[in-house]
């Protein structure tokens, strides 16, 4: 399982914040939740800020689970990308511990913990700025052939 490699805090301050995108999938709710991206190469985390709204609603006044499993499922291939490769999920793990309310600062933390020749595995929390884990997730992710690769690069570099 993932460790606590130092509070939230420590982390973003050891960070860069990347002014870019990360994820094509969510888009469209940068601005709604107010996406942040915060990545330390030397500790191979990348956190993103958010704060879900009323339009990520599941349960009244909580955010629904599908969209928090996107942010870690993004949050861990978008860790891949910045660590030179491109991938696609292949399994994906999720447990929710707690519901997650509106309205507040979360950060989903995402840590690489095995690169192989074609496959990589990633762990990722949503947690609030305390270090409470309301959320957390494991995945193995495929990196793409280079046939598959070509064509993704190219259709998501016009939307950068």
């Amino acid at each position: 399982m993932m460790q606590q490699k130092g509070d939230i805090e420590s982390i973003i301050n050891s960070s860069s914040v990347i002014p870019l995108n990360l994820s094509h999938w969510l888009k469209g709710d940068k601005e709604d939740a107010g996406f942040i991206h915060y990545y330390n190469k030397k500790q191979r985390i990348l956190i993103w800020e958010f704060r879900p709204q009323s339009n990520t609603m599941g349960a009244p006044g909580y955010c629904h689970g599908g969209f928090l499993t996107s942010i870690m499922d993004e949050s861990m291939g978008s860790l891949a990308y910045l660590n030179g490769h491109i991938v696609m999920s292949a399994y994906l793990q999720v447990k929710f511990r707690d519901p997650v309310p509106l309205n507040q600062v979360y950060y989903s933390i995402s840590e690489l913990m095995r690169i192989d020749s074609k496959r990589i595995q990633a762990e990722c929390r949503i947690t609030d700025w305390e270090n409470k884990v309301y959320a957390s997730s494991s995945g193995l992710f495929i990196q793409l052939p280079d046939e598959m690769v070509k064509n993704v690069v190219a259709n998501f570099e016009g939307d950068i």
